[in-house]
């Protein structure tokens, strides 16, 4: 911002500056939270109909197909999982089937 002297012209300069890195770096964490899932490391829900949105917004601009792959997995009485062994057990077999999933997904 220019400070002006007495003909009016700029004799000085002042600048403030802040570092925001903090602030970035939270705003970042805030969007992870909001799209992956803190055990498994996947997207959630919210993620996946953004990517779907987004795809199939795509697809109208450029003319080509949308193409990717979604995963549905129903874990069979996972409820009683819970209920039963107590949710750690429960995390712990949600952790081992992304894993499995993300492992296939890689080949």
């Amino acid at each position: 911002m220019p400070i002006a002297g007495n003909h009016g012209t700029p004799e000085r300069f002042v600048s403030i500056r802040i570092d925001i890195t903090e602030h970035k770096e939270a705003e970042a964490q805030a969007q992870r939270l909001a799209e992956q899932d803190d055990l498994t490391a996947l997207c959630n829900r919210r993620a996946l109909l953004r990517a779907l949105d987004e795809a199939l917004s795509a697809t109208g601009r450029d003319g080509q197909a949308a193409c990717g792959l979604v995963l549905f997995l129903d874990i069979q009485d996972f409820k009683s999982v819970n209920e039963s062994r107590g949710h750690q057990v429960g995390d712990r077999v949600l952790y081992a089937v992304a894993r499995r999933s993300m492992i296939s997904r890689a080949r």
